[in-house]
């Protein structure tokens, strides 16, 4: 048997145990889905910021405290709360304003396309520099 029709088969086979019922997602079902993806991430950026402040305050009356730790976890674990509020805003923009959404990435789809393009053809096109002049030798030689 050759390639393709191994190839033919397994795709009639995999034809044959599909469901027929399958449909696709929507874009607004699709963003859903990172709801679930964010209310992981929430989950574990709580427990980052817990995990802080308990070093924190396990640390509060030791010398030498090193709290610079725990600060620093706890700064981490604020600024992903903010990205993922960032994230929420997002996914509920696009459920809410699909045609917008979409018009606005396919805008900036076709902004980068362009700007893509001409960073290849300006690349492209390297000026040799010109070449130096040739000094004459020291007198007597």
């Amino acid at each position: 048997m050759n390639r393709e029709s191994r190839l033919s088969s397994f795709v009639v086979l995999l034809t044959a145990l599909l469901p027929s019922s399958a449909s696709a997602l929507t874009l607004a079902q699709f963003v859903g889905l990172f709801h679930v993806v964010t209310g992981l991430l929430l989950t574990a950026t709580l427990g980052i910021f817990a995990v802080g402040v308990v070093i924190y305050f396990a640390r509060l009356n030791t010398w030498p405290s090193y709290r610079d730790i725990s600060i620093k976890v706890l700064i981490w674990a604020v600024l992903m709360l903010f990205i993922l509020i960032l994230f929420v805003a997002l996914v509920q923009f696009i459920q809410t304003h699909t045609a917008l959404a979409l018009t606005i990435l396919g805008v900036i789809v076709i902004v980068g396309v362009l700007i893509l393009i001409a960073w290849i053809a300006g690349a492209g096109q390297k000026k040799k520099p010109p070449p130096r002049p040739t000094r004459p030798g020291p007198p007597g030689q």
